[in-house]
């Protein structure tokens, strides 16, 4: 009878030690985190609100740092997908900057296909 009251618990503490909380604050919405690149930037899938699609529809002034954006990344519309680059350093002070990847992005070459923003 022991061994079935042990086996139940010890099952949980695995799974819990399992699941990792992917989420990140981006611009103040919620996403989730899903590659990260080898300069220290990170990708990530967003939600489609006002501030975002608001972005993503500006021109665009930038190519994500070392996160490639997927074909699958590409075609999804469904969300927004943001390469977060931490502590960039601007004019001397360091700031969190987005790239948030552009309507109808053309991927090719030294095409501009994401919007910057960065905040101090």
């Amino acid at each position: 009878m022991k061994k079935l009251f042990v086996l139940p618990m010890l099952c949980g503490a695995l799974l819990a030690g399992c699941s990792k909380d992917n989420s990140v604050e981006v611009l103040g919405q919620k996403c989730e985190k899903i590659a990260t690149g080898e300069r220290g930037d990170f990708l990530a899938k967003c939600p489609v609100v006002p501030e975002l699609d608001a972005i993503r529809n500006a021109d665009k002034n930038a190519m994500f740092l070392s996160v490639a954006p997927s074909e699958e990344v590409i075609a999804d519309v469904e969300s927004v997908y943001v390469d977060v680059v931490p502590a960039n350093t601007v004019e001397g002070v360091a700031v969190n900057c987005y790239r948030v990847l552009g309507v109808n992005p053309t991927v090719d070459g030294e095409a501009m296909y994401a919007v910057e923003v960065c905040e101090q």
